[in-house]
């Protein structure tokens, strides 16, 4: 039953390029704002709820997507940013009012309640900014107290101030178990990481390096870019699950590594420079891969729980959406530049759009996938062509699609089967054969 494997090389060849083409997506595209304006930030969340800012000729203004409807949620005069959504429905977005400064507002598309704010200052110099939010409804973000800007994070009930220096902090991100994590200045060419897990800042690093963009995963762990302050040492793409364990997932890849993302399995996505080009990798916790691969530039990676990474992709005329999950799909191919998606855990896309002077926000929702490589069980007790292409493309990722695991022997018998038309059930030799089932699948 079992075969060599090297008598199937040229076979393999052929079937694994066919595979790659048999397996396809394809998406609908909703556009929720087409505008002479500027449109975006914007954020999506896993229900495929979506708000974004849009400038009204006059100011910027919060928009929602929900349940079909588009509302203008702000039309106060004043200008809005920075807006987020979470999976419970509740948005934040900053509002500034010349009396305090920015403020910031949370809401809820769930409910009819009014926004309310989460927090304010008494001086206009004390602005409050860059607000993340996690799924449980708390937030973080940075707020200038007079002196330098440090760290506060609200857990749904109070405020509380997170950092404890006299230096300036920022860019703090949270994940949905309330750890946070940010960045603080020390110098002019020194930039640390630190993270809270509720008993008080840690040092992630604590060298004189510029360290930026800090990430962190549902497990606490962090990922960020950094180089060696003015030696001009290309950055790189570091990971830690805790003070004193650092990883550089990125070395020597590319010339220089920039803003990583990470998503609740700690898989890393981000982009590097090659010569003029720039890739995207994607580090999945045992090694990092190149999956664009492509002759032009490549940036604004974004990634979702499923491992799937969606970034803009140059084709040589315009920026187009891409989209890996295993294997790599053009999502757009138009005249237009399609720029910064982001993907949700339903698979839903988003990006902005520009043709000219007229920029669109475009959200895109999985409509059909041919040839999935976890789909091998239809019909029962025969292998068709496609699922053979479907199993050899498992095998060539390494083995497994979910619970679905196939190493070569397996993949060898799956031929035979493919082979024969049919396989059944032998019950002396207690496994699989190629033949013809009867109908209860035992070999007749």
């Amino acid at each position: 039953m079992k075969k060599v494997l090297g008598s199937f090389l040229s076979f393999l060849a052929v079937v694994l390029l066919m595979a790659q083409v048999a397996y396809s997506v394809s998406y609908s595209e909703y556009i929720l704002s087409t505008s002479n304006y500027a449109i975006g930030p914007y954020d999506l969340n896993d229900n495929g709820d979506v708000v974004w800012t849009e400038n009204d000729g006059n100011d910027q203004e919060i928009y929602v997507y929900y349940n079909g409807i588009i509302t203008l949620k702000t039309m106060n005069g004043l200008n809005e940013k920075g807006p987020g959504i979470n999976n419970s429905g509740q948005i934040i977005y900053e509002v500034y009012d010349s009396r305090y400064g920015w403020i910031i507002y949370r809401d809820d598309l769930y409910d009819s309640l009014d926004p309310f704010i989460i927090a304010t200052a008494n001086q206009t110099s004390q602005d409050n900014l860059s607000p993340k939010l996690n799924d449980n409804g708390h937030i973080a973000w940075r707020m200038f107290d007079g002196n330098d800007y440090e760290i506060y994070r609200h857990n749904g009930i109070a405020t509380s101030k997170i950092s404890t220096s006299s230096n300036d902090e920022g860019d703090a991100q949270i994940n949905n178990g309330g750890d946070i994590t940010w960045v603080e200045r020390q110098g002019s060419l020194d930039y640390e990481i630190l993270r809270y897990t509720g008993s008080g800042p840690q040092w992630i690093t604590s060298y004189s390096y510029l360290n930026f963009a800090p990430q962190i995963s549902d497990s606490g762990h962090v990922a960020w870019y950094g180089t060696a302050a003015g030696t001009g040492i290309k950055g790189e793409i570091f990971f830690s699950t805790g003070p004193g364990h650092i990883l550089n997932i990125s070395n020597t890849l590319t010339e220089s590594d920039y803003n990583p993302r990470i998503n609740s399995n700690d898989y890393v996505a981000w982009y590097g420079k090659v010569g003029s080009d720039t890739e995207i990798y994607l580090y999945n916790g045992g090694g990092t891969i190149n999956i664009s691969n492509s002759s032009f530039a490549d940036k604004a990676p974004e990634l979702n729980d499923s491992n799937h990474v969606v970034w803009q992709g140059h084709d040589g005329n315009d920026w187009e959406i891409f989209l890996y999950d295993g294997t790599m799909h053009q999502i757009t191919n138009n005249d237009a530049d399609d720029e910064s998606p982001i993907i949700n855990n339903a698979g839903d896309l988003l990006w902005k759009r520009t043709n000219g002077s007229v920029e669109e926000l475009v959200l895109a929702s999985l409509d059909s996938v041919t040839n999935h490589p976890c789909d091998m069980n239809d019909p029962f007790w025969v292998i068709d062509d496609f699922e053979l292409l479907d199993a050899i493309d498992i095998w060539a990722q390494g083995g497994s699609c979910g619970d679905l695991l196939i190493d070569d022997f397996e993949l060898l018998d799956l031929i035979d089967f493919w082979s024969a038309g049919s396989y059944c059930w032998d019950t002396s030799a207690g496994s699989y054969e190629a033949g013809t089932p009867d109908e209860t699948g035992a070999c007749q």
